[in-house]
């Protein structure tokens, strides 16, 4: 992108500045940017383990998802953030209110219309109260397959009350629950 120079008028001091590309990938211009994010978001980790949950929508649900994605995208964080929250309300170590940080990915690494949720969730909760801190030990947070399928139920019901026709599905939905460690990996 070249550069652009500056002298001062008064002492002739030279400055020379590069203009960003403003590519996302590019190491010169954003990488400066990503590890300041990247720093800022580690250091609000909390000290316990976290999880990676993924839900994702089906193939056949992308073209409505396509038409109407304010909609399908609300109800894809509500159905996530609903059944994160039925499973930590039944878990017998947290049964509590939880926390957590959500990204809606609209594409696959081969850049397809794939529309799904990553959830990165710590493994505490808050009681009722907001005071006492419910931690959960172990590598094992909540079944996938469970997850998948109360997701399902969810998702299903919130774009029915949308009023949107909800295309046949498959029986199996996916969803993902991954032990990461303290959450830098996450």
């Amino acid at each position: 992108m070249g550069r652009i120079e500056y002298q001062c008028r008064d002492c002739k001091t030279l400055q020379q500045n590069y203009p960003s590309c403003g590519n996302r990938h590019c190491p010169s211009c954003q990488q400066h940017h990503n590890m300041q994010w990247l720093q800022h978001q580690q250091q609000r980790l909390l000290p316990t383990q976290y999880y990676l949950v993924t839900f994702t929508l089906p193939s056949q649900w992308r073209g409505l998802c396509y038409g109407y994605q304010k909609t399908v995208f609300n109800a894809l964080f509500n159905s996530a953030t609903d059944t994160l929250a039925s499973f930590f309300n039944r878990d017998k170590q947290l049964g509590a209110q939880f926390g957590c940080c959500m990204v809606l990915h609209t594409h696959s690494r081969q850049l397809e219309f794939h529309p799904h949720v990553h959830c990165i969730v710590p493994a505490l909760a808050l009681d009722k109260s907001g005071k006492l801190v419910k931690q959960k030990r172990g590598r094992y947070l909540f079944n996938a397959q469970n997850l998948a399928k109360v997701f399902r139920a969810k998702m299903h019901q919130a774009l029915t009350d949308a009023k949107l026709k909800v295309p046949r599905s498959p029986n199996s939905w996916i969803a993902d629950c991954q032990h990461v460690g303290q959450g830098e990996q996450a």
